[in-house]
């Protein structure tokens, strides 16, 4: 006869009894253990749950190992099984066509199904994976929308984590979470034998079942558990019929007490057996084409990075896996800590003194909480009180050095004939030849200077299109970029990278829009070039050079000639003065680049710069007709006009001429927009096209007595913002504007003192500081507090609250308090 659950300690220590649902589970374990059915119920990536599921196979000698996981993942179990491929490794399922509907199913060195599929080949039993196949999955209404974005863990465990009797049985224990208390009540074995193995799996069933009691059913019914529980309950029985020997059914602990209750058909099983279609289910799906294994690595294995499926820091328990029997790995933790620390080359230096006490700390804590052996968390506070000097988590060394030892960066390795998308080895050789390391997950940094260094330029190649294809791997952090624009006058092109599963797994995405990435990418091009026909940006000439420019930059030379010719086509048709001058702008820079960018066919570019001076000067009429609300944006135009019409001439040679007489006139236009004018007139004077007298009778006509006050403060807007240095180094621009401001009256100068604010605001503080002193005149307002995002009426109110304070202030003796009588 069978015996008796054994449970010798866990949770059983906190109730006097279990329910009578579980007494019953308990008898039809033992039930179907006699009838050739072991159940192994784990918690993922577990050592202790991998050790005794080794052991639980050895003692049984199954012909049949079943996996939870989708059934398509059997025709990887070849692949699985090969010497080459060494852990992390995880199977990455697509579905759908959203990276949202993506899933990973990770496998560590010490992952009990890891460890079932490994001995199950080596005993020659059949091993088959027997959960519903990721495609037909309920997404989860419960993940973080946030979350919705990336690819997600296949194993998780939300119901351990949010588990009141659970978080109620830490509390008790004086442990911080279920994974402390995991630790305290598991992880801490020594499993001599099979006996010890055997009890150990008794208690996770226990464990994990009391968590899925608080669970109603519908709840279950409605996430997806139920469906999945009746397809791994009729696989078990469809390998039960065929089987020639035992059984071993590896599965998360959570899922034990539903399939057990399914197969020995008692009354609460019933929800799962009637979820099975009347006619069964069909042969398993194969894998081709929708499951790829790829590697992993220990970051995104660790569920305390986003992933929240299994025990959380890998590389610590990657090192209690891997230690002799018997051996604490503890001080060689604290060892690679400290050494991780002193490699920072920080002031944090430690010790053999502090290691010491590190480990005597870990020693007496663990023994202080009752526990058979030192623990993660005993580990960890040793270190925080040991290793630190202040504040836990005020050393940035020590916290890296945490992340080094505790989570790792080891990244697995699969057979090199893997099937796989051909841009995913594509991609690994290509950084390779770039000399970039992909060995690991480590994020390194790479500086490229393409002007001096010609073979920097495939690299850059390679990291801009890997970055354009949004693959994750490469992120540009300085340097000159031609797509925006920015940074162009610099030397060094600096990059971050690193290869992670989630490179592969995006590149696996990609792989439906072409072979290769030069296809992809050229796929991704194409998308925006027919766009430009068919939305409200059809004629955007800065759209059509950002193609050019991405495909330039990216390498894609041969597309070069068509590119060219669209921007030609668009810089005719593009009705937008500031989508033409954006245009220009990055067709100068790619002028100045054509070398490090190997650009042929360099007369194009030429030409089409020629070009943009004609679209641009046949388009500067349109500012002179720029209303209130565009003033700001006009004038910063403006300012980029003078800017593009002084490179063109000294960078490529080519004369701004239309455009300058364009601009001129505009700017002797007597309807033209005040600001746009007052900017024109500014930058006339920064040029040196005005005489002294003539800008002096300008600006007083513009702004001394009776002219328009409304129009004065435009022009006034316009003009600081052109050249706001004029008002401090030309005496003429500085008199005629204290003259004209200093005319308004009170409350015109109240009225317009939010414009008025806005135009000083381009100066620097002490120069607004000087110019306010002056030109206030002994008013209380103070113009040096410059705060450019309050609204008009927010500052009408502070007025009149500054008013009425300053009121109460004198009628109560204390008008100096107050600036003075207002």
């Amino acid at each position: 006869m069978t015996a008796p659950i054994r449970i010798d300690a866990g949770v059983p220590k906190f109730f006097a009894e279990l329910p009578p649902r579980l007494e019953r589970a308990i008898l039809m374990l033992r039930q179907l253990e006699a009838e050739g059915v072991h159940f192994a119920p784990i918690r993922h990536h577990s050592p202790t749950c991998a050790q005794a599921v080794a052991s639980l196979i050895a003692e049984a000698a199954p012909t049949t190992v079943l996996i939870e996981g989708p059934e398509e993942y059997t025709s990887l179990i070849g692949e699985l099984a090969r010497p080459e491929t060494i852990p992390p490794v995880a199977i990455l399922s697509t579905a759908g066509d959203s990276v949202a509907h993506n899933g990973f199913f990770p496998l560590a060195e010490f992952s009990p199904e890891w460890v079932a599929l490994r001995a199950g080949v080596l005993a020659n039993a059949k091993v088959a994976f027997i959960d519903e196949s990721w495609s037909e999955r309920k997404t989860d209404p419960s993940d973080d929308p946030q979350q919705q974005q990336l690819t997600r863990t296949i194993q998780a465990e939300r119901y351990l984590a949010h588990s009141r009797v659970l978080h109620e049985l830490a509390r008790r224990e004086h442990c911080r979470d279920h994974d402390e208390l995991w630790d305290q009540l598991f992880e801490l074995r020594d499993l001599v034998d099979f006996p010890a193995s055997r009890t150990l799996l008794d208690e996770v069933f226990v464990w994990s079942a009391l968590a899925r009691l608080e669970y109603e059913t519908p709840v279950l019914v409605s996430e997806g558990s139920i469906t999945r529980e009746a397809r791994m309950a009729a696989r078990i029985q469809e390998y039960r019929e065929d089987a020639k020997g035992p059984i071993v059914v590896v599965t998360g602990a959570f899922h034990t007490l539903a399939l057990v209750e399914a197969l020995t058909m008692a009354a609460e099983g019933a929800i799962v057996r009637e979820a099975v279609p009347s006619g069964g289910y069909q042969k398993p799906a194969d894998g081709t084409g929708v499951a790829w294994l790829i590697r992993f690595d220990n970051a995104r294995l660790d569920s305390l990075s986003g992933y929240g499926a299994g025990m959380p820091s890998p590389g610590y328990y990657g090192r209690v896996w891997t230690a002799p029997t018997g051996f604490d790995p503890t001080r060689d933790v604290l060892l690679d800590v400290a050494h991780a620390v002193r490699a920072a080359n920080t002031t944090d230096v430690l010790g053999i003194a502090d290691v010491t006490s590190a480990m005597t700390s870990a020693t007496r804590l663990a023994e202080l909480r009752g526990r058979p052996k030192i623990g993660r968390t005993d580990v960890l506070d040793a270190i925080r009180s040991s290793f630190t000097k202040g504040e836990a988590d005020s050393s940035p060394a020590l916290r890296d050095a945490l992340q080094l030892v505790f989570v790792g960066n080891k990244l697995g390795q699969v057979p090199p004939d893997t099937a796989a998308p051909p841009v995913v080895a594509e991609a690994r050789a290509r950084a390779i030849q770039a000399k970039l390391t992909v060995s690991d997950s480590t994020t390194r940094s790479a500086s490229l200077d393409l002007r001096r260094k010609p073979a920097h330029r495939s690299p850059s190649r390679y990291l801009s299109l890997m970055e354009f294809l949004g693959t994750g791997f490469a992120t540009r952090v300085g340097g000159p970029d031609l797509i925006s624009g920015r940074g162009l006058g610099r030397l060094f092109e600096d990059w971050s990278y690193a290869w992670t599963p989630l490179v592969e797994a995006r590149l696996i995405e990609l792989s439906s829009f072409g072979t290769t990435l030069n296809e992809i990418a050229l796929a991704r091009i194409i998308d925006v070039e027919q766009s430009l026909g068919q939305s409200a940006n059809s004629r955007s000439a800065s759209i059509a050079v950002n193609l050019l420019a991405q495909a330039a930059t990216i390498g894609l030379s041969e597309h070069l000639p068509r590119l060219t010719s669209l921007v030609d086509d668009v810089l005719d048709a593009d009705p937008s003065l500031a989508s033409v001058v954006q245009a220009a702008l990055r067709l100068l820079g790619l002028w100045n680049s054509k070398d490090e960018l190997e650009f042929e066919d360099t007369g194009s570019l030429s030409q089409l710069l020629d070009h943009s001076v004609g679209s641009i000067a046949f388009l500067v009429p349109s500012l002179a007709t720029t209303e209130e609300a565009r003033d700001d944006e006009a004038a910063e135009l403006i300012v980029e006009l003078r800017s593009l019409m002084l490179r063109l001439s000294e960078q490529a040679g080519i004369s701004a001429g239309p455009i300058e007489r364009e601009l001129e006139r505009v700017r002797v236009d007597a309807r033209t927009s005040p600001s746009v004018h007052g900017a024109l007139v500014a930058l006339a004077a920064l040029d040196g096209k005005m005489e002294d007298s003539q800008l002096s009778d300008l600006l007083l006509s513009r702004l001394g007595a009776g002219a328009d006050v409304e129009r004065s403060v435009r022009f006034l807007v316009g003009f600081m913002r052109a050249a706001p240095d004029l008002l401090v180094r030309d005496p003429i621009v500085f008199t005629a504007i204290e003259d004209g401001v200093g005319g308004l009256t009170s409350d015109a100068f109240l009225s317009y003192l939010p414009d008025l604010r806005r135009a000083f605001s381009w100066l620097k503080p002490l120069e607004t500081a000087a110019l306010a002193e002056r030109i206030a005149g002994g008013r209380a307002i103070e113009l040096t507090m410059v705060r450019t995002d309050l609204s008009a009426s927010d500052l009408q109110e502070g007025i009149a609250l500054q008013r009425a304070l300053s009121a109460e202030l004198s009628s109560d003796g204390l008008a100096e308090w107050a600036g003075g009588d207002q």
